[in-house]
């Protein structure tokens, strides 16, 4: 078995595979990772030994791949390599800005930052060691705000390298998630706006555990028994499905379709369909990675992949 369709949007195949598009597909092969264009191996790596812990990104013509150890730049351009590696136990997901990709780095609870530039694949920013281990990352306009040991927020000027916000809690965080000038995340039962690094604003919302979306008119959140979509401005639950313990969403306009949620959980995937308010295509599973481009949607297990072609 190679591939094999579930419907239109749904496919299985049998290769674990870390990227597809209408041209390429790079696939692990054995030993090595093979990169394949239009049928034909145009380069490939050998395959770490924990490959099923890796991150992807794609920017312009480079595709990127972060392992524990070591990270590989292909420039599809001219098909060429370029690796290097570093020191780590954990890796966070990969953040491309400019000509560079940032990534964290975590060993013995102690994090990191690692900035490479994509052009050399050279090292050119690796930050001072944190007493704490990274739960989140993001990056928005020269700034990466950090969330360290599920309670520190920390927000840096990735240019100068220096601190200009920090916020600790004394509950626990799962996430943060920016938007417009600020970030929001859940503390206990409250979700937490904060606006320009001093307006904070807190809004009691029923069953909030996880916060996987939020704009200014809605919200898309979880517990341990179901997803939820709840109106700001009206205070009320306008969708509720049962998923039990969601472990992360892909919820992006214009990248799936503004009614479909994918929804990766310790069962498999569920697709639901926020019009209709059900779930609409569940696949069991245990899936380590779960990786957006474009529409299109990779999950990874040990042996297999699930491809999802979004509208």
């Amino acid at each position: 078995m190679r591939s094999v369709d579930l419907n239109n949007n749904i496919h299985f195949d049998d290769r674990f595979i870390f990227y597809k598009d209408n041209d390429l597909i790079i696939h692990k092969d054995n030993e090595c990772i093979n990169i394949h264009k239009n049928d034909h191996v145009i380069n490939s790596f050998a395959c770490p030994k924990n490959h099923i812990d890796y991150d992807i990104s794609v920017i312009d013509d480079y595709i990127i791949i972060v392992f524990i150890k070591s990270i590989v730049i292909f420039n599809a351009k001219n098909n060429t390599i370029k690796t290097d590696s570093f020191y780590g136990d954990r890796i966070t997901p990969i953040i491309p800005f400019s000509d560079n990709v940032l990534f964290g780095t975590v060993h013995d609870r102690r994090s990191q930052i690692v900035v490479y530039n994509l052009l050399e694949c050279k090292k050119v920013i690796q930050s001072p060691s944190w007493l704490y281990e990274i739960n989140d990352i993001h990056y928005d306009k020269g700034l990466l705000y950090v969330l360290l040991s599920n309670s520190i927020i920390s927000v840096w000027n990735i240019t100068e390298y220096i601190e200009v916000y920090k916020r600790t809690e004394k509950n626990k965080v799962n996430n943060i998630h920016l938007f417009n000038n600020g970030f929001a995340y859940v503390v206990g039962n409250t979700l937490r706006k904060i606006r320009d690094f001093n307006e904070v604003d807190n809004f009691a919302v029923p069953h909030m555990r996880t916060l996987h979306y939020i704009n200014n008119d809605y919200v898309i959140y979880s517990d341990n028994n179901k997803v939820y979509k709840y109106h700001m401005k009206n205070q009320i639950i306008s969708c509720e499905i049962r998923v039990v313990n969601v472990i992360d969403m892909i919820v992006k306009n214009g990248r799936i379709s503004n009614s479909i949620l994918l929804t990766r959980s310790k069962g498999g995937l569920c697709i639901i369909d926020l019009t209709m308010k059900k779930v609409v295509e569940s696949i069991d599973g245990e899936f380590s990675k779960f990786k957006c481009f474009n529409n299109n949607v990779i999950l990874n297990s040990k042996n297999k992949t699930v491809l999802y072609y979004g509208e």
